[in-house]
């Protein structure tokens, strides 16, 4: 992967790596998914996942970086959630340079 210059994550709580209280394990069960994307690939990693995000908001999220934030040369990687979950929209923070 070289030349990519950084891949951007959006999802729920999966992809923030948020658990119930569930302790880090040897296998690293509660580090995000991100984190070992960023470690096995060895590219930079710009995790914007939301824990309790529905899928519309993650879209809405998605959406809101593409007209805003995008860098030329980002990936992008859509993690997405379960189907039945309520829906927030607009709850953006300022995203990282």
């Amino acid at each position: 992967m070289s030349g990519l210059r950084r891949l951007v994550v959006f999802g729920c709580s999966w992809t923030t790596g948020f658990q119930w209280p569930a302790p880090e394990t040897p296998s690293g069960w509660n580090t995000p998914f991100c984190d070992h994307l960023k470690r096995d690939l060895g590219i930079e990693v710009l995790n914007l996942g939301k824990t309790g995000s529905s899928n519309l908001s993650i879209m809405n999220d998605f959406l809101h970086y593409l007209k805003f934030s995008r860098k030329h040369g980002d990936i992008i990687l859509v993690a997405w959630t379960d189907p039945n979950r309520c829906t927030s929209m607009n709850h953006w923070e300022k995203q990282p340079e």
